[in-house]
């Protein structure tokens, strides 16, 4: 059996679905990174009220222990963050730029926090576009340009970027019809994956040419031809999962045969390549 790595999962955008698991993530602030919830800090009196008094009830207790655990090492992930910054100017005028910022700094720990493998969940809402559909997804994406060249430039700086993949998503597509003043909800869209050692350049899945009854179901609705599965198969693939822990991983991938499913040599650049 192959040793597992040692990785973590971290939020800038509170507690998220997508980061479900046995270990709960790390949830940083996009403005202050770690959050210090120790004795000297604002909360600190009232957690310490909670937690030092005795109760009978075992569940009780265990709750008070993992809470008095989870601020302890709270505080340790901060005193290391403390150390570290980032070599490029981040602008940080926008929530996407906070967020990333925070995650160069944890990347730039990687050694001290001894990781392997990590995971980190970023947000920017507000493209629910029913109205002024072009203005706002021109202005959202001058903040993901933005951001991600800050991101990239830093990734680039720190001799990482061949081993970081970032890979958009979104709750529900668009209808391509309008509604009089933008769009209503959908349900195939398009995402788009970054990184290193991409083989970049490449459009993916499954075209639908004709927009014909099988594949819209009204107003531009269109039925997705490739699954979430097939695109986070082949990230899995890359960031290490075996596949005999494939299913545990993407527990919905029995739904499709593995030639629906990418792999990382469909994504990425095998070493032999280079």
């Amino acid at each position: 059996m192959v040793d597992p790595y040692s990785a973590k999962g971290y939020s800038l955008a509170g507690t998220v679905k997508a980061l479900d698991g046995i270990v709960p993530p790390e949830v940083l602030s996009p403005s202050q990174g770690n959050v210090d919830l120790q004795s000297s800090s604002e909360l600190g009196d009232l957690i310490e009220n909670i937690t030092k008094a005795e109760s009978a009830s075992i569940v009780s207790e265990t709750i008070s222990s993992l809470l008095s655990q989870s601020i302890a090492q709270s505080a340790n992930l901060g005193e290391i963050l403390d150390q570290f910054d980032t070599s490029t100017d981040f602008a940080r005028s926008e929530t996407l730029s906070k967020q990333l910022y925070q995650v160069a700094r944890v990347i730039k720990a990687r050694k001290a926090l001894e990781a392997e493998r990590d995971v980190f969940y970023v947000e920017l809402g507000g493209f629910d576009t029913h109205a002024s559909l072009q203005e706002t997804v021109a202005s959202k994406m001058e903040i993901v340009n933005s951001a991600l060249d800050e991101f990239v430039t830093e990734m680039k700086a720190q001799g990482i970027w061949n081993n970081v993949t970032i890979v958009s998503g979104s709750e529900f597509g668009r209808t391509l019809d309008n509604n009089g003043f933008g769009t209503d909800h959908g349900w195939g869209g398009n995402t788009f994956v970054l990184g290193g050692s991409l083989n970049g350049s490449h459009v993916l899945g499954q075209y639908p040419w004709d927009l014909a009854e099988e594949v819209n179901v009204g107003r531009g609705r269109l039925i997705p031809t490739t699954s979430w599965e097939a695109l986070w198969h082949s990230v899995c693939q890359w960031f290490g999962v075996e596949d005999d822990d494939m299913g545990n991983v993407l527990p919905n991938k029995h739904n499709f045969g593995n030639r629906d499913l990418f792999t990382k040599h469909d994504v990425f650049i095998s070493p032999d390549d280079e």
